[in-house]
């Protein structure tokens, strides 16, 4: 029973609830889309939710140095783009928890000595956090 109902279940649940509502049409698709409505990629919602569970929760094993190396690079990637969009204002919050993540999640990495090929990213993140704060008064 715990395996269904328990909170790892309910995550991955979500996750793939998450992604089966961002590729199906639904009734809502040609109706107006709510300006309150927080919208992020798929590619950085994921990876900060797998940061989470590594991190925050402590559910999943650590990544492999090369996995982990990739998914960041995609990551920042993913942000860069998201935090020139318009609607950047509107997802500010969520924008910053994945940005936070990524930043808590190369300090560990740093120190397990996975960040040596990857000397960028770490400014990157301390940059864009820094930017989101002062931009929402923080």
């Amino acid at each position: 029973d715990f395996w269904r109902t328990g909170a790892a279940a309910r995550v991955y649940d979500a996750v793939l609830e998450s992604h089966q509502t961002s590729i199906s049409s639904t009734d809502r698709e040609h109706e107006a889309i709510s300006d309150a409505e927080q919208k992020t990629s798929w590619c950085g919602l994921v990876i900060a939710a797998e940061l989470f569970l590594e991190q925050v929760v402590v559910l999943w094993r650590p990544f492999t140095k090369e996995i982990y190396l990739c998914s960041m690079r995609i990551f920042q990637r993913d942000l860069s783009f998201a935090l020139q969009k318009p609607n950047t204002p509107d997802i500010a919050e969520l924008l910053f928890w994945e940005s936070f993540l990524g930043l808590m999640s190369l300090y560990l990495h740093e120190k397990l000595g996975d960040m040596k090929r990857e000397p960028g990213l770490k400014p990157f993140f301390e940059r864009i956090i820094k930017k989101q704060s002062r931009d929402m008064g923080l």
